[in-house]
């Protein structure tokens, strides 16, 4: 899958799928040396590149990406399937982007 091989090539976590849409986060697993500059760098790159790859298979993109605070939470009981679902004014101003 294209847009998986790209997850791991720039190291970002894809949260869930809402839909046709994939949510997809940057710098959830804080380090010092993964600057705010360089996650919003990888989510531009990742998404320069797999824009026109989707496209040469006929699938439109549309891409919204904002920065701040993010509330991640586990839902669900299962213990070995959890669903990880984002929220937050980050969240909604990137899907309106």
């Amino acid at each position: 899958n294209i847009i998986e091989e790209g997850i791991v090539k720039y190291a970002l976590r894809k949260i869930e799928i809402r839909g046709d849409c994939y949510i997809i986060v940057a710098g959830i697993n804080y380090t010092t040396s993964d600057l705010h500059s360089t996650q919003v760098t990888r989510m531009v790159s990742f998404a320069s590149e797999i824009g026109p790859l989707l496209q040469s298979f006929g699938t439109d993109i549309r891409v919204g990406i904002d920065q701040g605070p993010t509330t991640l939470a586990f839902i669900g009981t299962k213990r070995f399937a959890p669903t990880l679902c984002a929220f937050g004014d980050t969240v909604n101003t990137a899907a309106r982007m």
